[in-house]
Order: structure tokens, then C-alpha cells, then sequence
């Protein structure tokens, strides 16, 4: 006799049971962030920051999708210098993820022991890469550089890290340009930068309940530069 595979046997049953109910939990998470809420850059008060005005979290077919929007375009934050004519690369904002839901588990950001729980975190930059004419030396991520020194192009980049309790362990170094996998886990249009995660890399089982927040980095260290926890599943 032919078995029926597992997902259709499931189904069937639950069609002759009125117990079984959908799962309703979300799967996508939004917020919004005020905009103009950045610390000015430390001796340079014209320097325009990152400014998050909204983030996404949303879950299907084993990846988790994060999303970060400014309310100018990624291109114009690019395009603009310092007063010394230089071009700067910026961290974005961090996610954390806390992988089972459970506070009383994992770790907390950098002076917020207050936040506790998180297994993961995510930061994401709007970085460069660099390579110096005169040397050929080559730098890549947050880098601040005289243009006319260096041959550059703009990466925005994502690392993951799992939280130790005095330090961050690498899963994934930079994800950007260059790296082949980099269109299916990297975009960067208009005001969005968004990043994909499979659920693999981090070892979490689709169907379990996840805790995310992030950190806006240009809005300092203090705890209202950190978005309220959300809840969402990992399909």
C-alpha cells in the first residue's frame, strides 16, 4: 500500500477533526522609528547619519527577511563628503535575534543589561570597498577614506555573530559585492537595505517562535535608540 506523505496525511486528519485550528502566530513584524532622531557626528554637525524611519521582519520558506528604510535614498548618502572632501562608511542599525523566545536565555547588547535573551546579532553597514592607488593595499567595511587616494565602490554589507557571554563568535563574515551569493542575500534600492537569512545558518527549526529588535546606531547607545521586541515565526 502507497503511503501518503507526511503533510497530506496531516491535513486529512485535521479535516476529520474540528480540534485541529490554523496557525495563526504572525510571520511578519513592522516598525516605525522617528525620523531625525540621530546624535549629530561628533565634530562635523553637517554630516547627514543613517536615520531609520521604519524596519521589517518577515519569515517564508525558511528565510528571514530584514529590512532597514531611510528616509533619503542609499545613493545620496553615498554621494555626499566630509569637510575634508573624504567618503564614509557608516553601521546602519544591528537586529538581535533571540532564537528560542526565551529571555531568560542568551545574551544582551553592549550596556543594555536590561535587554536580555538574544543569541544573534545582525549588524548591517553601508559600507565601501577601498584599494589604494599608491599601494595597492585593499580595505573593505566602515572605512573612511580620501577619494582621491582610493579607487572605491559602495557595499552595503550584513555580518551575523552568535552572543557569547564576553564575546561575538562569527557565523557569517560580510556578505557584499563581489561575494557570489550576494543578489539572493543582499539588496540595496532607493531608501531600503535588506538582507535575507536561511533559517540553516543559524540552526533554528522553521516553526519556532522568534524575539527580534534592532539598534539604531546614529541614535547613540542609550535605550531609545532600541526598537520594542517583536514576535514572529520562523516559517
Amino acid at each position: 500500500m502507497k503511503r501518503l506523505p507526511p503533510i497530506l496525511l496531516a491535513g486529512l486528519l485535521c479535516a476529520g477533526f474540528s480540534g485541529c485550528k490554523k496557525d495563526e502566530r504572525p510571520r511578519a513584524a513592522q516598525w516605525q522609528d522617528p525620523a531625525n532622531d540621530v546624535l549629530p557626528f561628533p565634530n562635523e554637525s553637517g554630516w547627514v547619519q543613517p536615520d531609520i524611519v521604519a524596519a521589517q521582519a518577515s519569515s517564508a520558506e525558511g528565510i528571514l527577511t530584514l529590512s532597514l528604510d531611510m528616509p533619503f535614498s542609499i545613493k545620496d548618502y553615498y554621494l555626499q563628503l566630509t569637510d575634508q572632501g573624504y567618503r564614509r562608511g557608516q553601521l546602519l542599525a544591528t537586529f538581535y535575534i533571540d532564537a528560542d523566545n526565551n529571555s531568560q536565555t542568551g545574551q544582551h547588547p553592549l550596556q543594555r543589561p536590561e535587554r536580555p535573551g538574544y543569541e544573534y546579532s545582525i549588524p548591517l553597514s553601508l559600507g565601501f570597498w577601498a584599494k589604494s592607488k599608491d599601494t595597492g593595499l585593499e580595505r573593505s567595511g566602515q572605512v573612511t577614506f580620501d577619494p582621491r587616494t582610493f579607487v572605491y565602490k559602495r557595499i552595503p554589507t550584513f555580518e551575523v555573530y552568535k552572543l557569547h557571554p564576553d564575546y561575538r563568535e562569527s557565523v557569517l563574515p560580510g556578505v557584499h559585492v563581489g561575494v557570489k551569493s550576494y543578489d539572493s542575500l543582499t539588496l540595496a534600492t532607493g531608501n531600503r537595505m535588506e538582507i535575507r537569512i536561511p533559517a540553516k545558518l543559524l540552526g533554528i527549526e522553521r516553526g519556532t517562535q522568534i524575539r527580534v529588535c534592532f539598534h539604531e546606531a546614529s541614535a547613540g547607545p542609550g535605550p531609545e535608540a532600541y526598537s520594542e521586541d517583536k514576535t514572529l515565526v520562523w516559517d
